[in-house]
């Protein structure tokens, strides 16, 4: 056994290099699309799939349409009830009640509305709360998975708005935080589910044009977070939380004077530095766009939207995704020891990112009993043994060893769970590598050999 897991990783990693993989994460274009800007736009966890609602062409009046996309296909839907026909109309999943959550926009004539609708993947309920924000459009919306509610901040009602707000299924609650972003229209909006932080960019400011400011609401307050470097001013732009990387995805916007200038720009926010990425290709710039994080597919989905190279309306669909995702999947089964099945599993989500720390946790572990974790290079053959091997033949009936046992590494152990962070080098020949990972204790005495293993975990390494 050895203390220090991040040199053996690094040995275990060094097996069998390939040559390096292209890094980052690229758009490409994706099938099909819906004819519209200034929508709305969210993703349907339950269902898997993306919701268009509202807006309009260029040129053409404000729709009441639905529209659904399941990765493959683009639908229109034909709910039974609908939301009237509206612009700059915002929506965000409520990931705890199943429902897309709709709120405002701006009918044909100027007419803001102030009515709360969800979308339950066959049909619009229009939902009667005792209280709800002011009549408004181009406000910001996202949902806050760590206290189960539905964000809003902002917009415009005839005057810029700063209010806070939030929906937790039944009535809309009005915050007033000690501090407080700026008031705007017109602002990008995505939750950290990571850092459980909101994050606020951009949109037209009360004493500015145009804004390129940093806020986070972290459920009780907003806090400004000064940059050194980041996107321009702008607004119309749209912003997605990236799960499985663990980034804020902002792309395009439109500047406000001209109005008529739009941006192609790709931004990532990790929680403390703004990185502008440079993709092999972009979607082109545009504003007023629909954009969101597909949770099925692990990529960030943009749908339509303005551009004025000439001013149009566009009939697109984009992916933003890495060229080579990180994976992190389970196979085996572990043995029971006196404590339960010993299990394996990735902590949070966490994915094994060149550069960054893969964090695994094993649950089952007895107290006063040693734990460790195997690192190998294979799941096929362990020197001229194929895997796996059973470990009846030593006295552990019903366990087998699942990964090549290139490295052991002490873990260390509370309340019948240890902690393992395995880094793994920012080196680029890594990317497409695969690591295999498998948890063992010893010193139980629920079998002679006093042995039991874990269930055990296939990590591909990607780039983000």
């Amino acid at each position: 056994m050895h203390s220090r897991p991040h040199l053996l990783a690094a040995a275990v990693l060094a097996v069998g290099l390939a040559p390096a993989v292209s890094s980052q994460s690229n758009w490409r274009q994706g099938p099909g699309g819906v004819l519209v800007s200034a929508h709305a736009s969210a993703y349907d966890e339950a269902r898997g799939e993306v919701v268009v609602f509202g807006g309009a062409a260029l040129g053409s009046p404000l729709t009441d349409a639905t529209w659904v996309w399941n990765g493959v296909d683009w639908r229109r839907v034909t709910p039974a009830q609908s939301p009237s026909a509206r612009r700059d109309v915002i929506m965000a999943y409520d990931a705890a009640r199943e429902r897309v959550v709709l709120f405002g926009g701006v009918e044909p004539g100027g007419v803001n509305r102030d009515d709360t609708w969800e979308w339950d993947g066959t049909d619009w309920t229009q939902r009667f709360p005792t209280r709800s924000p002011g009549a408004r459009h181009a406000h910001a919306m996202a949902y806050d998975s760590a206290r189960g509610r539905v964000l809003l901040f902002g917009g415009f009602d005839g005057s810029l708005l700063g209010d806070t707000w939030e929906w937790d299924g039944t009535n809309w609650t009005e915050r007033q935080p000690a501090v407080a972003a700026t008031p705007r229209s017109s602002a990008a909006l995505a939750y950290d589910a990571h850092r459980n932080r909101a994050v606020l960019f951009g949109g037209y400011g009360d004493t500015v044009p145009c804004r390129s400011d940093t806020w986070e609401w972290d459920g009780l307050t907003w806090t400004q977070v000064p940059t050194s470097t980041g996107p321009s001013l702008r607004t119309s732009h749209r912003m997605a939380y990236d799960a499985a990387r663990r980034r804020v995805v902002l792309f395009g916007g439109r500047h406000c004077d001209p109005p008529t200038v739009e941006y192609d720009e790709t931004w990532e926010w990790d929680g403390t530095v703004w990185v502008e990425r440079v993709p092999l290709r972009t979607p082109g710039s545009r504003g007023g766009h629909g954009m969101v994080y597909d949770t099925l597919r692990r990529r960030v989905v943009v749908t339509g939207g303005l551009s004025c190279v000439p001013c149009g309306t566009l009939r697109d669909t984009w992916l933003y995704e890495p060229t080579t995702p990180a994976q992190f999947d389970r196979f085996g089964v572990g043995c029971a020891g006196s404590a339960g099945v010993l299990q394996l599993a990735a902590v949070g989500g966490s994915l094994p990112w060149l550069g960054d720390t893969l964090e695994l946790s094993l649950s089952g572990v007895p107290a006063g009993v040693a734990s460790a974790g195997v690192l190998g290079a294979s799941d096929q053959v362990w020197g001229a043994l194929p895997l796996p091997v059973s470990l009846g033949l030593i006295g552990a009936a019903g366990c087998e060893l699942l990964v090549s046992l290139d490295v052991a590494v002490v873990l260390a152990s509370a309340g019948g769970v240890a902690g393992w962070s395995v880094p793994l080098p920012l080196n680029p020949v890594l990317v497409g590598q695969a690591v295999f990972a498998q948890g063992v204790t010893l010193g139980d005495p629920v079998n002679p050999a006093r042995l039991v293993t874990s269930n055990a975990g296939a990590a591909v390494i990607g780039t983000r």
